[in-house]
C-alpha cells in the first residue's frame, strides 16, 4: 500500500491530459447513454469504494474553532423540505496532518483489480461499468465494456476470467437476500435472471435494471422507454405508467419513481405516494433507508454550483431524510472540478471526485460537517481510477 502522506502530498503531473470541461463531460455522458427519456434522472447509483486501512484527511467544521466533530454526530435537518440546508464545499487541501484511519465496508475497482472489504486483491485489468460478488462462488460478475455494447464476465477468486455474455452497463443489481439480479442477451432476446429465477424480457435495444424490490420483484427499462416490474414467480411484467427511472430502498421498500415531465414520486409498497419532488433527481437510498441522496439543483441553486442533468456527473450532492425529504446535508464540488459517482458506506457518502487532472475519492458525512479525502490518482476525466460495484 502507498504511504498514505506521499498519496495526500502528491502533485498533479504535469503531462497528464487536460482536465475535460463540464460541459464536455455532460456532452459525452449524454453520448453513452441510450434511451433516456427524462433529463431529470440523474446518477449513478454505485456500490463501493476503499480499501480497509486507507488513509483519510478530515477537514474542519466551520464553527470556527478548526475542531473535527465527532462522526456520531446527530445531523440537524431544517423542518422545511424546500429548504436549502447546510451547504458544504469540498475541500483536497487538507492538512496531512489531520489524516487518520478509515476502513470502508464496501469493495472496489483501481489498478487493475477488485479490492474486497477485507483487502483481498482479484486481479481485473479492464476497467468495468459495474460489478457485484457472486454469492455462490465467492468469485465476482463484472460488466465491463464489449466491441459493440457491455458485457457480462465471471471472474474467479483467483483471476480466472470466464466466457462472455452481452449485456448493458446497467444490467447487474444485487438482492434482498444477495442473490444478482443480471440481464444478458441470448439468441435476440433479453433474459433476466434473480438466484434461481430467470424470465424471457423479450427483444430490447436497450435497457437496464433500475432496482430490485425486496419480495425480489425487479424494476428494468421496457421497450418503450418507461419503468417495468418484473414479477419472476408469476413470470410476468408489468408497467408502470408515465415512468422513465426508478430508485428503491430495500429496507422499507420505499420506491422513487422519475416521471416523463422530469419530476419524482416516491411510493410506498401499497402504491400510495409518500412524497414528490420537482427540483433534483433521486440517486440512491442509504442502506438502512433512512437517508435519500439528490443529484442535480434546478430551483436551490447553489453559488459556485454548476449542476445539471447527467448520468455521471454533478457538482452538488445532497442528503435529506427519506421519509420527508428534510434538508441533512449539501456538498459542493471544488472549483472547476465535479463529483463522477458515489455510493452509501453506511450513512455516508462516499465519492469520486475529478478536478486538474486527479481523481480524489472522499467521504461526505450525513452529519454534514466532516469531509474525508482518500488518495489521489492522475488521469483522464472519462476514465475514473475508481469504479463502484452494484447495489
Amino acid at each position: 500500500m502507498n504511504d498514505i502522506k506521499d498519496a495526500l502530498t502528491r502533485v498533479a503531473d504535469t503531462t497528464a491530459p487536460a482536465p475535460l470541461s463540464l460541459e464536455h463531460v455532460r456532452g459525452r455522458a449524454r453520448q453513452i447513454r441510450r434511451r433516456r427519456t427524462v433529463t431529470a434522472i440523474v446518477g449513478s447509483a454505485a456500490a463501493v469504494a476503499a480499501i480497509a486501512g486507507i488513509g483519510i484527511a478530515v477537514s474542519p467544521s466551520r464553527s470556527g474553532d478548526g475542531s473535527v466533530p465527532p462522526a456520531t454526530h446527530t445531523p440537524t435537518t431544517a423542518a422545511d423540505p424546500h429548504a436549502l440546508g447546510p451547504v458544504f464545499p469540498v475541500r483536497l487541501d487538507v492538512p496531512v496532518e489531520q489524516t487518520s484511519g478509515g476502513e470502508p465496508q464496501v469493495p472496489y475497482w483501481s489498478d487493475g483489480q477488485i479490492i474486497d472489504t477485507d483487502g483481498t486483491a482479484t486481479p481485473f485489468p479492464d476497467r468495468p461499468f459495474t460489478f457485484a460478488k457472486d454469492p455462490q462462488t465467492g468469485g465476482w460478475d463484472v460488466i465491463r465494456a464489449g466491441e459493440a455494447n457491455a458485457e457480462l464476465v465471471r471472474v474467479t477468486v483467483d483471476g480466472h476470467v470466464g466466457d462472455t455474455v452481452p449485456s448493458f452497463e446497467h444490467g447487474l443489481a444485487v438482492g434482498p437476500r444477495g442473490d444478482l439480479a443480471i440481464v444478458t442477451q441470448h439468441g435476440g432476446h433479453e433474459v433476466l435472471t434473480e438466484g434461481d429465477r430467470s424470465m424471457d424480457l423479450g427483444a430490447l435495444d436497450w435497457t437496464q435494471i433500475h432496482g430490485v424490490l425486496p419480495n425480489g420483484d425487479v424494476l428494468f427499462h421496457d421497450a418503450e422507454g418507461g419503468v417495468a416490474i418484473a414479477h419472476l414467480d408469476a413470470d410476468r411484467v408489468e408497467a408502470v405508467p408515465d415512468t422513465a427511472a426508478a430508485v428503491t430502498s430495500l429496507p422499507t421498500g420505499l420506491t422513487a419513481y422519475g416521471m416523463n415531465d422530469g419530476t419524482w414520486r416516491a411510493k410506498d409498497e401499497d402504491g400510495s405516494t409518500h412524497w414528490t419532488l420537482d427540483w433534483a433527481g433521486v440517486n440512491s437510498f442509504s442502506p438502512d433507508g433512512r437517508y435519500v441522496a439528490l443529484v442535480g439543483d434546478r430551483q436551490h441553486r447553489i453559488t459556485g454550483s454548476a449542476d445539471w442533468d447527467s448520468e455521471h456527473a454533478t457538482s452538488t450532492l445532497w442528503i435529506r431524510t427519506a421519509a420527508d425529504l428534510l434538508p441533512v446535508a449539501a456538498f459542493t464540488a471544488p472549483e472547476g472540478g465535479y463529483f463522477w459517482s458515489w455510493t452509501w458506506d453506511g450513512d455516508q457518502l462516499l465519492a469520486t471526485v475529478f478536478v486538474k487532472g486527479q481523481w480524489s475519492l472522499v467521504r461526505l458525512s450525513a452529519d454534514g460537517v466532516t469531509v474525508v479525502r482518500g488518495t489521489t490518482k492522475p488521469g483522464r476525466g472519462e476514465e475514473p481510477a475508481y469504479v463502484f460495484g452494484a447495489e
